[in-house]
């Protein structure tokens, strides 16, 4: 992709400023506008031919109070940041999933060790609350029964076959 070069005003105006850019046209751009100036360099009520053809004192004149502290990033740098961004991102999505993985391998780990017990795990619909003498109307969920039958909590099964 071609990369459109500063105009001659944008590049005469950021000079007489004292401002440095890369000379392309979209950096001098918003260079030009972070500074509260058009993103031309023309002052109001003229064009570029126009604002060409003045003395760098009548130009400078011409043009509302610049903020000359702004700065902007060049494209490299923008590029740059913006890998970093995406870099930083995929880091931490492959850390998430890789915590949820070792949260799952816990859970079949701790599943595995209730089912060698004697406990199971069994989907609570609307009919199964009812056989159980339960309210019909809960929400559906996974429910634990243990080796006698009778609903557990988790916590009570972790302890009951001394899991850490």
């Amino acid at each position: 992709m071609a990369v459109m070069k500063a105009s001659k005003l944008q590049a005469r105006i950021l000079g007489l400023l004292g401002k440095e850019f890369d000379g392309t046209y979209d950096m001098g751009a918003r260079l030009l506008e972070e500074m509260g100036l058009p993103k031309n360099g023309a002052p109001e009520g003229h064009t570029a031919r126009s604002a060409g053809k003045l003395s760098d004192d009548e130009l400078l004149a011409l043009l509302p109070e610049a903020d000359t502290s702004a700065e902007v990033v060049t494209r490299d740098q923008a590029r740059a940041e913006n890998d970093a961004y995406w870099a930083r991102v995929k880091r931490e999505a492959k850390e998430a999933a890789q915590e949820r993985e070792a949260e799952k391998a816990e859970r079949r780990k701790l599943n595995d060790a209730l089912r060698a017990e004697g406990y199971r795990w069994v989907w609570l619909d609307e009919e199964g609350r009812d056989a159980l003498g339960g309210n019909p109307w809960d929400e559906d969920r996974w429910a634990l029964f243990g080796p006698d039958g009778k609903e557990a909590t988790v916590e009570a099964a972790r302890a009951a076959i001394g899991w850490k």
